[in-house]
């Protein structure tokens, strides 16, 4: 069964193919793609991480104020236990 031709595209609308899967792109040009792709997935890789440092900051120095700002624990005396014979 052969594959079938995918339909031209209506004027004004996107290509549904993936970039670098399009029959009309050379193999310069899918490189020149693919390195232009490197720094931007870089970039959202580092702002990832950056976000992700500044919210766990965030949650430990919230934590360290609300943890000043509690009063001292009350001193609780331990429960007396009852030795129980042995059976």
């Amino acid at each position: 069964m052969a594959a079938t031709p995918m339909p031209e595209n209506p004027p004004g609308r996107p290509d549904p193919r993936p970039l670098l899967e399009r029959p009309d792109l050379k193999p310069e040009d899918r490189r020149r793609i693919g390195r232009a792709l490197i720094p931007v997935l870089g970039w959202g890789l580092a702002a990832t991480a950056l976000l992700g440092l500044l919210t766990l900051w965030h949650l430990i120095r919230r934590g360290r104020i609300l943890r000043a700002n509690l009063p001292p624990p009350k001193l609780i005396p331990p429960l007396e236990i009852d030795e129980k014979p042995d059976r």
